[in-house]
């Protein structure tokens, strides 16, 4: 992926030794000698280049440099900045930014598309702190994320009607909360054969289990009419993207351990290791 690492260099400072044009992507400087070599365009090093006089910046991403060389290729113009002239003897500084810290965003809308991975983001309306990954995008990092479950079942489907549910998520590193909660209504029908409820994130597993479920967690039925509560346990596919339950004598479908209607009521909870 491009621009995926970010490596920085610790107050690593210099001056540019030629002048830069707005389009130029190659910039000299005698100081440039001692940066590192691994850069590329999947690990990036960030370099400001500025002008305290007219307190005017520029960041650019470092995407090539060989050992001991005076000059580098760059990127131009990154992070809500613009590309523009520079000339000979501009300071550059390899110094934190605000991508080093808790970067902060309006909404989810707004992170970062060429985000790097580790970077943080505090999402201010949603009073969420989220980290990018290599592999799951954007994480939450123990913070609660409703989602709606799409119900299936291997035979015919279930249809919500006037029912209700719901679900929601947290992650603290590749450790999964999860809760599925449905209510059946006097519309609702749960199909056929043993349902099957997805999940935010693909379960890692194993296959030493498959083709049988991983337990992960609990399941809680209530039937209203007869004022009953069943105790059951949560279970993950062996395909790792969808929860469903199991009790003492079968899978929880729509006739079991009860037949389901109006105002009854089930809940899954589980705990998985992300794929």
């Amino acid at each position: 992926m491009v621009y995926e690492y970010r490596t920085p260099v610790d107050f690593s400072f210099g001056v540019l030794t030629n002048a830069a044009a707005v389009s130029d992507t190659v910039i000299s400087s005698a100081d440039f000698a001692s940066l590192p070599s691994a850069a590329t365009t999947s690990v990036y090093l960030p370099l400001v280049l500025l002008n305290p006089a007219t307190k005017t910046h520029e960041k650019v991403w470092v995407t090539a440099h060989a050992a001991g060389a005076t000059t580098l290729t760059v990127v131009r113009g990154r992070e809500n900045t613009a590309a523009q002239a520079w000339p000979a003897g501009t300071q550059w500084v390899c110094a934190p930014t605000a991508r080093d810290g808790l970067y902060p965003v309006t909404t989810r809308s707004a992170l970062p598309a060429d985000a790097h991975v580790g970077m943080r983001c505090l999402i201010v309306d949603e009073a969420a702190v989220v980290e990018r990954s290599s592999t799951q995008g954007w994480v939450s990092n123990g913070a609660w994320t409703s989602y709606t479950p799409a119900w299936t079942t291997s035979g015919t489907q279930p249809s919500l009607g006037n029912g209700a549910l719901t679900g929601e998520w947290a992650r603290v590193g590749n450790l999964v909360f999860v809760r599925v909660s449905l209510t059946w209504g006097s519309s609702t029908s749960g199909g056929t054969n043993a349902w099957g409820f997805s999940l935010p994130i693909t379960a890692a597993y194993t296959t030493a289990h498959n083709p049988w479920p991983l337990y992960g967690g609990a399941a809680i039925m209530r039937d209203v009419s007869a004022f009953n509560y069943y105790a059951g346990t949560a279970t993950i596919d062996s395909s790792g993207s969808t929860i469903g339950g199991i009790y003492s004598s079968g899978q929880i479908a729509a006739t079991s351990p009860f037949t389901f209607a109006a105002g009854d009521h089930l809940s899954l909870s589980a705990i998985y290791r992300a794929a």
